[in-house]
């Protein structure tokens, strides 16, 4: 089970499973995604039994994740703690509710070909999208400030280097504004 990110990013048109990553990962997660899709896909051409799953961005009931973006935003916004959006929001994500990769998992488990990869997601909706409809079902304002990407980063860059002395966990990272 890998991540779309493995795939490498688009210009927001729908990718499907043979989009074959640009090859400048732009931080640590996309970096080792695309270095283990590329192992896999080495290893399915060799012969290995491997089917490979691409889940979009996984949402849905359970525990918030340090590495799930999407949930913490909406946790924020619906505690007015979301300050605004790290760019104008217009940035496309494919989205996956938890069950439904779950049952796609399974069902790959049981009847797919070995070799075969699947994209495992949902609609994609923009990050502004999908805050507006959080903001909607919670009752509340969707932030109006836009942070732009260079300040975001910037004190993502100043969040993370202060992790990093502290072990404290950075509310963003220069990496994060990245993606």
């Amino acid at each position: 089970v890998s991540s779309f990110f493995a795939l490498g990013p688009t210009d927001g048109s729908v990718g499907n499973e043979d989009h074959r990553h640009d090859g400048a990962p732009r931080n640590d997660y996309e970096r080792t995604k695309w270095l283990a899709d590329r192992l896999a896909r080495d290893r399915i051409a060799a012969g290995a039994p491997l089917i490979v799953a691409y889940p979009g961005v996984v949402f849905g009931p359970g525990r918030v994740t340090d590495g799930n973006i999407m949930a913490q935003a909406a946790r924020d916004l619906i505690r007015r703690k979301l300050p605004g959006t790290v760019g104008p929001g217009n940035r496309p994500w494919c989205l996956a509710y938890v069950d439904d990769v779950a049952r796609g998992l399974v069902s790959m488990l049981e009847r797919a070909p070995l070799g075969s990869r699947y994209l495992l997601g949902g609609e994609n909706l923009t990050v502004r999208e999908t805050l507006e409809i959080v903001a909607s079902v919670a009752g509340v304002p969707v932030p109006r400030r836009v942070i732009p990407f260079g300040v975001a980063a910037l004190l993502g860059k100043t969040l993370r280097w202060r992790a990093e002395l502290t072990g404290a966990e950075p509310m963003l990272t220069d990496e994060e504004v990245e993606f």
